[in-house]
């Protein structure tokens, strides 16, 4: 779709039936604009935004649905990609940082099964802007990098927000859904290359475990009725 009106339209007739519509955003110039087509709660993927409509994502409303492992500044991004963007788009590719400070709800995904859908290699890249490997030094337009809580807030509850299930999903507090994950290192207060050495050792889901790692021990974790929490 690049028709304003139209887009305007299909957004309000989605959301009187209670419809997310996710408008999928491929050039920033023939986007301009079209995000205040779209009511609260409705998504924009994968953010290749013009600045001027940045600070309308959280003005609005709109769910920015954005996948941290798109800023990968591999080959095929440096090479292939930011030639096609130029000199003077490239500064405002994948702007997480910048979408965080205008106020937007981010809500990270993988883009699975074209990208791999591993949320610790995802982090390492919001957080670094680095391949694995630490390059480029510095990281790729590391004005954009975000913070480790912030990274892991969009994989929850940003993620959990644009399903509609926030009351429920997202974050460990009381009332919500046992949903977690153990990992074998700690990832706060270290170097983030622990992200990278991590591997999940217990998951977690709905207060019952899914996953044990076999060679890893792990306390036994008691089955929650979640139906009273």
């Amino acid at each position: 779709l690049t028709e304003v009106e139209l887009l305007t339209t299909l957004s309000k007739k989605f959301h009187l039936q209670v419809v997310d519509l996710d408008t999928y955003q491929i050039d920033p110039e023939a986007a301009q604009g079209f995000p205040a087509a779209l009511l609260a709660t409705h998504g924009v993927l994968p953010i290749d935004a013009d600045p001027s409509d940045i600070p309308r994502f959280g003005a609005l409303g709109v769910i920015a649905s954005t996948q941290a492992i798109f800023a990968t500044p591999d080959k095929t991004t440096l090479q292939n990609y930011v030639p096609l963007l130029g000199p003077a788009r490239e500064p405002h590719a994948m702007p997480f940082k910048a979408l965080d400070d205008a106020g937007a709800m981010q809500a990270f995904g993988s883009d699975y099964p074209v990208f791999p859908i591993d949320p610790l290699l995802g982090t390492w890249i919001a957080v670094t802007r680095t391949n694995p490997d630490g390059t480029p030094a510095g990281g790729w337009l590391p004005q954009h990098r975000l913070s480790l809580d912030a990274a892991l807030r969009h994989y929850t509850a940003g993620s959990a927000y644009s399903a509609f299930r926030e009351q429920e999903l997202g974050t460990l507090r009381a009332g919500m859904l046992a949903d977690f994950v153990v990992l074998s290192h700690e990832i706060f207060g270290v170097e983030p290359t622990a992200l990278l050495t991590s591997k999940p050792v217990l998951t977690v889901m709905g207060g019952r475990e899914t996953y044990r790692a076999p060679t890893r021990p792990v306390a036994r974790i008691r089955t929650v009725d979640v139906s009273v929490m």
